[in-house]
């Protein structure tokens, strides 16, 4: 029995909806979506799965007849659906009044059912979330059939894999955006196919597995990477000697190298010219950046800053802060303390 698993799709989202490229995002969330369906097809999968996630929070009745349309476009694969973190069940919500296509099982119970599968050999065990959070407690109700091969489907971005009952041939996990297999391969998070926020690093796609049906037991699967944008976290580690215009300079041949549609989250780093400011905004007209983060620290002379400042509170201040056994943290309280001084020291005047 081959299947693929999926999770955390976020149907309807927008991210980055108050960007220039928010309606991209919004595109690229559906044509992901629309890629893991033709994926059934060429892979003839049995099932496809989808562990939580489907869309993001409560959908719209228009939302919910386009997905329903995708998968009823391919008959033959058998698709199993149940509410994620973000797409709790709520009595209200059109996935539980909807007729889904014959070929799609959308499971809105909150406790732990089992579905024997005849014609492709397989028992699916899941429940769906009525609220954010997974009740971790219910995981002691979900056991096997024995005689078949089985999957558990439940969506907990919290889970520990130790709470995870045996015996299970594969556990489909959703919730958490980032991938990761575990128990040598029976307990997967398939993570998200598109990145959703800047939190979203790293590779993002969809898990094809196969069950033998006589040893009932995974034999094989594969990582399928869709061709995403990426959220990339760029950090800078400025020195004293840097300028604003080497920052530009290195940020620019980064963010090209790396791939110019990507969107980047720009952190900087490290001990600067206290007079250097590092204004970074020009950068936003030729690359997608969500966030530019300056944790610099203004690298000031302790001596000379108190030579010429003997008898104000800058004088003042910095020697009653600068001791020998000063820690990391009141350092960095005198220099923020330093800076604010000097910016004020007209108005004092």
């Amino acid at each position: 029995m081959k299947f693929l698993h999926t999770s955390d799709i976020h149907y309807g989202a927008a991210p980055d909806a108050n960007r220039t490229w928010g309606r991209e995002r919004a595109k690229a969330i559906k044509e992901s979506f629309g890629r893991i369906i033709e994926a059934c097809v060429y892979e003839k999968a049995d099932c496809l799965i989808i562990s939580g996630g489907l869309f993001d929070g409560r959908p719209t009745e228009d939302e919910v007849r386009e997905v329903n349309e995708a998968f009823a476009a391919i008959p033959d694969t058998r698709v199993y659906v149940i509410a994620g973190e973000n797409d709790p069940v709520f009595s209200s919500s059109p996935v539980c009044t909807f007729r889904w296509a014959e070929n799609v099982i959308y499971n809105t119970d909150k406790e732990f059912n089992s579905l024997y599968l005849s014609d492709i050999h397989i028992e699916i065990v899941g429940a769906s979330n009525d609220r954010n959070r997974f009740d971790t407690d219910r995981l002691t109700d979900a056991k096997p059939v024995q005689g078949c091969a089985s999957i558990l489907v439940i969506s907990n971005s919290q889970a520990d894999e130790s709470m995870m009952p045996e015996n299970f041939t594969y556990i489909a996990l959703g919730g958490d955006h980032k991938p990761y297999v575990k128990r040598g391969g029976c307990l997967v998070n398939c993570g998200s196919p598109e990145p959703i926020c800047a939190d979203d690093t790293g590779k993002h796609g969809y898990y094809v597995g196969e069950i033998d049906d006589e040893s009932r037991k995974l034999t094989a699967l594969k990582f399928v990477t869709l061709p995403t944008v990426r959220y990339i976290t760029l950090s800078v580690n400025v020195t004293p000697a840097s300028t604003e215009a080497d920052v530009i300079r290195n940020l620019k041949r980064e963010m090209t190298s790396r791939g110019s549609e990507n969107i980047y989250q720009i952190k900087l780093n490290g001990l600067c010219k206290p007079e250097e400011d590092f204004v970074l905004e020009d950068l936003t007209r030729e690359f997608k950046i969500s966030k530019i983060l300056n944790f610099t620290r203004p690298d000031y002379d302790y001596m000379q800053l108190s030579r010429e400042h003997p008898s104000d509170m800058v004088g003042f201040f910095v020697k009653e802060m600068n001791r020998e056994d000063i820690s990391e943290l009141d350092r960095k309280a005198m220099n923020f303390g330093i800076n604010a001084l000097l910016k004020t020291a007209d108005e004092r005047k």
